[in-house]
């Protein structure tokens, strides 16, 4: 899991649910955690008061995130004031539920991303993955996990707001933008518009860094690491840390880099600098 990037990506679901599941029902106001950016929590809360007043609360409340999702989860969080909407709903709705949420607070389906089939190269880069579990029945779990995951991003590409598309054309020219400074460029974009963005650019630059790391296998092990072609890829992979933490390059280091990306990367990067 830490070799493939899925670890950071757990842990931040984790803190997210701890504060949505454990600690939010026990405040006295309505709050929302909406997302993790380099190990930050931002939770919208519904009042400016109360978003003082947790702030107050902030070292106790990390405490708490902490204990519930495990170490290392989160370093701080950020609340900011907005409308707590319901969560959305994924996939088509059975009919009486439809029927049961038709009102204006009913969540707002979003279009079934199951159907996305995953081609015969994501298919093969999960049963590779999968092969040192040992345990037939974690290993088939493992794999079909690793397809959901592929399936997910390749439909969120598809499927981007016009804002979002905007905000991506950003993001590949220049991936090192805060959030602050993109939204500034696109202004149209919603905080989730910006975060889908990172995602399907980071997931491009993936893409286009395994192929140079296959290329490079193929040359043989002599000439993988020569040449601007290394540097490159650790640019290609320092990149995708960017987006994915929403940190400059000079906030960048090898826990970070590991936390978003997992080791497979993160030796790539530890490699040039031991080379340079």
């Amino acid at each position: 899991m830490n070799r493939l990037g899925y670890r950071g990506r757990l842990r931040s679901l984790a803190a997210m649910r701890a504060w949505n599941e454990g600690i939010a029902p026990c405040l006295n106001t309505e709050s929302r955690a909406v997302f993790i950016k380099g190990k930050v929590l931002y939770v919208t809360v519904e009042k400016p008061v109360w978003a003082h007043q947790l702030t107050m609360m902030k070292q106790d409340l990390i405490d708490k995130v902490i204990a519930l999702a495990g170490e290392g989860a989160i370093v701080d969080i950020r609340f900011r004031t907005g409308q707590i909407r319901d969560a959305l709903t994924w996939g088509p709705v059975p009919d009486e539920q439809a029927a049961a949420g038709s009102g204006a607070d009913a969540a707002t389906p979003i279009p079934d991303w199951t159907g996305v089939e995953p081609d015969a190269d994501a298919r093969a880069r999960a049963a590779a993955a999968a092969v040192p579990i040992s345990d037939d029945e974690l290993r088939r779990r493992f794999e079909e996990f690793m397809l959901l995951d592929i399936e997910y991003r390749a439909w969120a590409h598809r499927n981007l707001a016009f804002a979002a598309v905007q905000a991506a054309d950003v993001l590949r020219r220049e991936p090192w933008l805060s959030n602050e400074h993109l939204h500034s460029l696109v202004p149209t974009a919603t905080s989730d518009d910006l975060l889908r963005a990172r995602e399907a650019v980071a997931a491009e630059f993936r893409e286009e860094a395994r192929s140079r790391i296959l290329a490079a296998d193929a040359a043989g092990a002599s000439q993988a690491c020569e040449g601007h072609s290394q540097v490159e890829l650790r640019l290609l992979i320092e990149s995708m840390a960017m987006l994915l933490t929403g940190q400059p390059p000079e906030r960048l280091d090898d826990e970070l880099v590991t936390y978003a990306l997992g080791e497979e990367f993160a030796s790539y990067v530890r490699h040039t600098e031991e080379a340079g």
